[in-house]
This record gives structure tokens, C-alpha cells and sequence, in this order.
């Protein structure tokens, strides 16, 4: 080629223009799309790879849902993998259910029936339904005159607890009247909850035990301390009124399963006892009661099925 000629490029078609465009908004729509991808490669690593626990995941997975919080991470963390097979293979599994601990004043074979319990029916997620602990020092009511003192019973029913976190260090958990008296009480005389320390935080309990308030729904069913649902049909009619599948606890009497059918579907109302010992002071005034406690825990299978498992007499 001659010096000094100019080299005239013919200019590209609009089609060509056109196929070079799609090809990189293909690709950085791709690119997108990966780094989305990335936070659930993330968390399916932690739980199936490095056995986290889904607290432990919510808290490294936070920094990327700023937007949210520690809870709303959990459930979005525990929202994708449930479509996984590993999920499905390891965690789509039976759950146990147990309320009214009562604490310090459980009974001493509890935490065991319940470890029985979840390895019989090879349970994966674990609920409680409230009444975590007793706080009878501060009751409302007429204390007994044997009664410990407000700290001391605190420190005791901690101690309590810590067998149970050892056990389940998972567990979705509802309030129930008696972990609130310390709310009620100091509302009574114009103290509102900022001036109170976290409950979780009092009692100790590990970050794997999350609070969904008085009641809360997972997979179809409604799973509340109960009570709005005491006696002997009070599932059941909870259940009715709910239109959907219970769980409670609070009465401590008439555990059991009750189901209501029709040509469209089925629900239950599922009593789930309590884990308390009767002979402690803190119960004084059931003694005379014409309906025992039912010592026992419940194991919910689907929204259309649940049983009712009794405490048997190798724990009393």
C-alpha cells in the first residue's frame, strides 16, 4: 500500500450494530444473573457442606441483604433451600412440637423424652410453643409463701434451659402469658418495652432460637401458645375458626390430636400438653383440678396430619 493512503473503513450495518448489542446485554444480563446466583451457592454451602446452623448462616449472610433483617434473612436463606433435594432428603422431615416448660419448674425427664421423641420419629425442625419459663415470683397472682425469690428462680430456670439449647440449638420459638409477665408488669406502672432487656437475651438463649411473636404459620399450619384455644375442644375450634391446621399448648390438660373433614379438605386441632412437674410449688393451684396435666410433646407429619405422643411412665 502506497504511503500516506488512507484506509476508509466501511461502517458497520445496523444489524451488525444490533447483534453486538444483544450479545452484550446477553451477557452482562448473565453476569447479573451469577452474581445473584452467588449468595444461594453461598448458603447451600454453609448448611450442607460446613453444617451451619441457620442462625449461623443469617449472620454471615446478612451483610448481603442489608435491607432486611436477621430473621428475614434466616427465612429467605431457609426459603431457597427448600426446593433443593438436600433439603428435602435431610430437613423435609416430621416436627416436634412442645410447649409449657415452665421453667424451673419442668419436669426433671423432659429434656429427655423430647431427645426420645425427635430420634424415634426422626424429626427435623423443632417448635415451642411459649410458656419457656414460669417467672411465678412475679406473677400477678398470690405467690406461695415457699416461694423463691425473683433472681433466684431466674438463675435456676436458666440453668434449665441450657439443657434443653444443648439439646435443640434450632428452635422457632412463640411467647406465651407467662415469659410476657415481666412485659405486663412493667406496663402496669407505665414502663414500656424499650427500658426491658431482650427476653432472649435474659434467659441466655442462643441465637438458633428465634421468636415469631405469639403465634406464627409455617407450611400451612398455625402454630400459637393458645390462649384463645383452653379446654377440651379448644384446638379443635381454633382450628375451625382458623380455617386451617393447629398447634397450642397453655392448658397443660387434654393433649391430643382432634380432626375436622370435609369433601375439600382436612384439618387438625393439635393439643400438645406440657413438660411441667405437677408437684412444684408453682402448681399449687391445680392441685385439686378434676383434669390432670398430660405430660407429652406433639409430632406434626403435614398440614392434614399430627399425633399427640404421651410421656410415658419410664420417664416419671
Amino acid at each position: 500500500m502506497p504511503p500516506h493512503t488512507k484506509l476508509f473503513l466501511k461502517p458497520p450495518t445496523k444489524e451488525a450494530v444490533g447483534v453486538v448489542k444483544n450479545l452484550s446485554l446477553k451477557n452482562f444480563k448473565k453476569a447479573g444473573e451469577s452474581m445473584a446466583d452467588n449468595w444461594k451457592e453461598q448458603v447451600e454451602k454453609l448448611r450442607y457442606i460446613d453444617g451451619k446452623s441457620w442462625a449461623e448462616i443469617a449472620h454471615e449472610m446478612q451483610s448481603s441483604f442489608p435491607e432486611l433483617s436477621l430473621m428475614q434473612v434466616r427465612e429467605k436463606c431457609r426459603d431457597h433451600c427448600r426446593g433443593l433435594k438436600a433439603y428435602k432428603d435431610k430437613e423435609d422431615k416430621p416436627v416436634l412440637v412442645f410447649s409449657d416448660v415452665h421453667a424451673p419448674f419442668d419436669h426433671k425427664r423432659y429434656p429427655d423424652f423430647l431427645r426420645d421423641t425427635y430420634k424415634r420419629f426422626g424429626c427435623g425442625r423443632v417448635i415451642c410453643l411459649g410458656d419457656i419459663v414460669d417467672n411465678h415470683a412475679i406473677s400477678g397472682h398470690m405467690t406461695e409463701p415457699c416461694a423463691l425469690g425473683a433472681y433466684t428462680e431466674l438463675d435456676l430456670a436458666i440453668s434449665r434451659l441450657k439443657i434443653y439449647t444443648a439439646i435443640f440449638p434450632d428452635v422457632d420459638y412463640c411467647k406465651g402469658n407467662h415469659d410476657l409477665r415481666v412485659d405486663r408488669m412493667a406496663a402496669s406502672v407505665g414502663i414500656g418495652r424499650r427500658y426491658l432487656r431482650d427476653f432472649q437475651e435474659v434467659l441466655e438463649l442462643p441465637d438458633g432460637w428465634v421468636c415469631h411473636g405469639d403465634e406464627f404459620i409455617a407450611n400451612g399450619i398455625l402454630y400459637s401458645h393458645g390462649i384463645d384455644a383452653a379446654g377440651k375442644n379448644g384446638a379443635i375450634n381454633k382450628a375451625l375458626r382458623e380455617r386451617m391446621s393447629v398447634a397450642v399448648g397453655h392448658s397443660h390438660a387434654y393433649g391430643g390430636c382432634q380432626q375436622s373433614a370435609n369433601k375439600r379438605d382436612a384439618v387438625f386441632g393439635l393439643n400438645v400438653g406440657c413438660g411441667i412437674d405437677d408437684e412444684a410449688y408453682a402448681f399449687v393451684y391445680g392441685k385439686h383440678s378434676r383434669n390432670r396435666v398430660t405430660l407429652g410433646c406433639g409430632v406434626v407429619f403435614s398440614p392434614e396430619q399430627a399425633i399427640f405422643v404421651p410421656m410415658g411412665k419410664e420417664y416419671l
